[in-house]
């Protein structure tokens, strides 16, 4: 836990309980910018939390599935396979459609790939987490 998600106050009241002189009462409070933790959560809390979890894999997805690179990839790969083995004599012109039709593409798809991975697998373990937290709680939910 970081110095910015707590603030320590501390007062010295010379009052009852007298330690090394002086009372120190600390004052915590956590800051409301930061998010509560999952063990915290009230049941209600924990099932909005899954949603919009789900719904944050959902969009990372269709971010990966949606694009124009995977788009072309779903066109080319068929094509060109088809291509390749129904004509013996592989030409020239069937390499640089590999080259345009393939190669480029997946190399494009593989940045949008690696940019959504760690979005979707952090959602995930925020679901699983979600899901034992809720099962502790003897709640069983699918």
């Amino acid at each position: 836990m970081d110095q910015q998600s707590y603030q320590a106050t501390q007062q010295i009241e010379g009052q009852n309980h007298q330690i090394a002189g002086r009372d120190i009462v600390n004052h915590w409070t956590i800051d409301p910018n930061q998010p509560k933790l999952l063990s915290l959560c009230t049941v209600e809390e924990l099932r909005v939390q899954r949603d919009f979890s789900k719904e944050i894999i959902r969009d990372a997805e269709a971010k990966i599935w949606g694009s124009l690179p995977s788009k072309i990839l779903m066109i080319t790969m068929p094509t060109w396979f088809f291509l390749s083995w129904h004509h013996s004599s592989v030409g020239q012109w069937l390499f640089y459609a590999f080259i345009l039709g393939v190669i480029f593409p997946g190399l494009t798809q593989l940045k949008f790939v690696n940019r959504e991975r760690p979005v979707i697998e952090i959602e995930r373990q925020r679901l699983n987490n979600i899901y034992y937290i809720l099962r502790s709680r003897k709640i069983d939910e699918r």
